[in-house]
């Protein structure tokens, strides 16, 4: 994956993450991207996605429970 791209990915889920902040509500609209976003191999990627996933937890007690199940693929 080209290094552009990477950046697009992290300014996204920077973008996601902005954008929860203001308006919980918009949340369910993320939640399968993010989880694409954990698959990635680059660092930079990841720790957005950490990010967006830590925001989206404090806010909702559902997506607490439904990024419960990726907690080992986040560790390692």
């Amino acid at each position: 994956m080209h290094m552009f791209e990477l950046e697009q990915f992290t300014q996204a889920a920077l973008c996601a993450f902005r954008i929860i902040k203001k308006v919980p509500e918009l949340m369910e609209m993320f939640i399968p991207a993010t989880r694409s976003l954990l698959s990635e191999k680059n660092h930079g990627v990841l720790i957005t996605a950490v990010v967006l996933i830590t925001e989206m937890c404090e806010k909702s007690p559902d997506a607490l429970h439904h990024f419960k199940r990726y907690i080992y693929s986040i560790i390692l």
